[in-house]
């Protein structure tokens, strides 16, 4: 049977799948961005004109701060002059020494050799001219029992602290040096007499040894205490990650405004939306051109500031000893695609409100203003990436961006501050959706930023895609900043911090989620899937309740054995007395009320919203496994911290749990059946905990042992594929 061809095939057309046409698109969008000479000037001329004349600023810095050479001196600071006194004569003991042996030159051949004739000096050379090295005839003396005080506040470069002498050697000195780290004065003061110490103890022990009866000890030990300080002074290399980002957000102004607000001005915008693709296609193709430009400018910004830094020697001058290591170049840049991601969707958002170029324009630069207060945090000294500061957008990626220059990220604090950046990337490019889905989009005078909040007229059955990721992005920095305050109670019985720790659940998990429910004007019904469910999968779900947890601590161990593990053994260590302290406690509270607090209110509320809300939106847009594996991602992400460390492990089970309990909500049509099975795991838990001793009794002890009885394991498994059968069988409800 012949089949009868489509006008498309009797003109010739080539079917393209609806992401070839994005991609298409995306390349064209791209084409005519790069072919604009200003977004070239942004790219490519404004980095390389940008850098060199930052480093010559940073080095004209560095040059006048520093004291002239006529007029430098380094203090020592001590309880007693005559402490000094006995130190700056072993010093020039050492400092003999070194001329002596040929190790040092003498002051006029420095002078020659760092002053050639007819030779340009470079800029390392010119930094080092700025802090020369110490001199002995200007190293003076202060004199204070304080000596902590006298070199945090900058009076002494150094201070020495001798201890007790040995009375049967009273020509023997021990002392501590002590200095900040962070001081180029102080390192190098350390330095200078560290060095010259040594050479007087070899001095000293040449001429004990000439000597007859003379032993080869050391006569001089000393140790260096540098000092750990809270309120470290603002260093130049806190400026990088915040020009990193104004340069990255720079490029992404043109094309956001030229891809939305010029297209609308030009009259091209109509033709586009008139193609053969879903406006969600033609609105991804201009966020991926806009989000190339973004990424190109940051990597040609990461590229001609390493460069920079490299070639005029201030590589180790601004970041520490080390320099920038290229791990740490990757790192940065991967924290830039996060804020190239977040922003562009934020600036597509906000130039679909204008009717015209210079309208856009009006519209963007209150918004990077308003992105320079969070960006110049980086800058205040002693400021922590933690707590509330995590979470806040643009604040958290330039604190990330500093730790990281400094080596001093902290594992939790950087995973929060990188997924609520991706959360709130997702939610903002769920906004500009619902915006350039709309006619505003077309017609600029016709929308508003009203409409963004406006609530629906009429009841809606199933919340949107970009209702779910604005929940999203309220909900997770919503939990870090209640659990946060949670884990600070010190005060109160367990039994009241159980109970503030399930109001806290429910008012994240349940009164939130209500809350944009009621103003979505949603159907609760329908879009939590509250829908009545078959009977057979309620046993099912009940049955897999009872027998997953063995196949989650065997995914445990597998994964500690692939080394896909973030506890060490000194984590596990901090985490192991607390954990039992915590189930000790919990001892003294009445079973049912751990049952409701940690195991019934927690299945409740989290299936309300993870399965409920959020797996129905994404089935809107996504086959049903896709909405299933990204809502059991979330729910494993959610599960991340433990005792405030960063745990994989459990990510990983708490992810295979979301799976299983996905596919029964999106089998069985409701909610019920998947909280039944979340409240019986979480119960069984929390029952072998309490009962541990007894059922250790019976030979059994699932906490010391690498791998579960295969008995237990062959007894789970048959009561997990009954249940799952059970579940499989039982019909889907319809909705209503």
């Amino acid at each position: 049977m012949s089949v009868e061809p489509t006008p498309a095939d009797k003109l010739g057309v080539v079917r393209q799948s609806w992401v070839t046409r994005v991609v298409r698109l995306t390349r064209k969008e791209l084409r005519e961005t790069l072919r604009d000479r200003r977004t070239i000037v942004t790219l490519v001329l404004m980095p390389l004109l940008l850098y060199p004349i930052i480093s010559v600023v940073f080095q004209q810095f560095m040059l006048l701060s520093a004291p002239a050479d006529s007029a430098m001196h380094w203090t020592i600071a001590a309880s007693d002059e005559s402490e000094v006194l006995e130190l700056m004569q072993r010093v020039k003991l050492g400092d003999s020494w070194l001329r002596e042996t040929g190790e040092i030159k003498s002051a006029a051949e420095n002078v020659e050799t760092t002053k050639p004739s007819g030779s340009v000096p470079s800029a390392t050379s010119l930094l080092q001219q700025a802090l020369p090295e110490p001199q002995l005839d200007r190293i003076q003396g202060v004199y204070d029992s304080d000596l902590l005080a006298l070199v945090n506040g900058g009076v002494a470069d150094v201070a020495i602290r001798v201890h007790q002498r040995d009375e049967d050697d009273p020509q023997r000195l021990d002392f501590d040096l002590i200095y900040l780290p962070k001081s180029s004065y102080g390192r190098d003061l350390a330095k200078f007499i560290d060095r010259r110490l040594r050479a007087a103890n070899d001095a000293l022990l040449y001429r004990e040894l000439k000597i007859l009866g003379g032993d080869d000890r050391p006569r001089i030990s000393w140790s260096h205490q540098p000092i750990r300080t809270d309120d470290e002074t603002v260093q130049i290399a806190s400026l990088i990650p915040l020009i990193l980002i104004l340069m990255t957000m720079t490029g992404a102004v043109y094309p956001a405004i030229d891809l939305t607000a010029g297209e609308r001005e030009r009259g091209t915008l109509e033709a586009l939306m008139a193609a053969p693709v879903p406006r969600l296609g033609l609105l991804l193709a201009k966020y991926f051109a806009v989000l190339f430009v973004a990424l190109m400018t940051a990597v040609i910004n990461l590229t001609a500031m390493t460069i920079t830094l490299q070639a005029s020697g201030l590589s180790k001058l601004l970041l520490g000893p080390h320099g920038l290591p290229i791990s740490t170049v990757f790192a940065v840049l991967g924290l830039l695609l996060l804020f190239a991601a977040f922003f562009s969707a934020v600036m597509l958002t906000v130039t679909s409100f204008a009717r015209s170029f210079k309208e856009a324009q009006a519209y963007l630069i209150p918004l990077v203003l308003l992105s320079l207060a969070p960006g110049f945090l980086s800058l205040l000294p002693g400021l922590k990436l933690e707590g509330v500061l995590a979470i806040t957008p643009l604040a958290n990626i330039v604190l990330l961006s500093r730790d990281l220059l400094q080596n001093r990220a902290e594992p939790i604090a950087a995973a929060t501050a990188v997924i609520t950046t991706v959360l709130y990337a997702l939610a903002a490019l769920a906004f500009a959706a619902k915006i350039f889905g709309s006619d505003a989009v077309l017609y600029g005078s016709q929308g508003s930023w009203a409409d963004l909040m406006r609530r629906p007229s009429e009841p809606q059955p199933l919340p949107t895609l970009a209702q779910a990721a604005t929940a999203v992005a309220i909900i997770y920095p919503s939990y870090f900043v209640v659990n946060g305050l949670l884990g600070q109670m010190t005060t109160g019985t367990m039994q009241q911090k159980l109970t503030w720790s399930a109001a806290g659940l429910g008012f994240v998990f349940f009164l939130i989620p209500l809350g944009l429910s009621l103003w979505q004007h949603l159907r609760l019904t329908t879009a939590w899937q509250l829908r009545i469910p078959s009977p057979l999968a309620v046993i099912g779900a009940g049955l897999l309740g009872l027998s997953l947890w063995p196949f989650a601590h065997e995914l445990v161990v597998l994964a500690q054995h692939l080394g896909i593990s973030t506890l060490s053994s000194a984590d596990l260590a901090k985490l192991i007395p607390g954990v039992e302290k915590f189930i000790e406690q919990l001892q003294q509270v009445p079973f049912a009320f751990v049952l409701i607090s940690m195991a019934i209110m927690p299945a409740i509320c989290e299936e309300l919203f993870f399965r409920g809300y959020l797996q129905n939106a994404l089935q809107q847009k996504l086959p049903y496994w896709g909405a299933i594996l990204i809502s059991a991602a979330l729910f494993g992400v959610f599960h991340l911290s433990v005792g405030g460390l960063a745990v994989l492990e459990r990510v990983i089970s708490s992810a295979m749990l979301g799976l299983v309990l996905g596919w029964i909500c999106w089998r069985s049509g409701s909610v019920w059946p998947g909280m039944l099975l979340h409240m019986v795991h979480n119960g069984l838990l929390m029952a072998m905990a309490r009962w541990k001793s007894d059922i250790q009794k019976f030979g059994f002890d699932p906490e010391n042992e690498s791998h579960l009885p295969g008995q237990l394991l062959a007894v789970a498994a048959v009561m997990a594929i009954v249940g799952a059968a059970l579940v499989f069988v039982g019909k889907r409800k319809a909705s209503p």
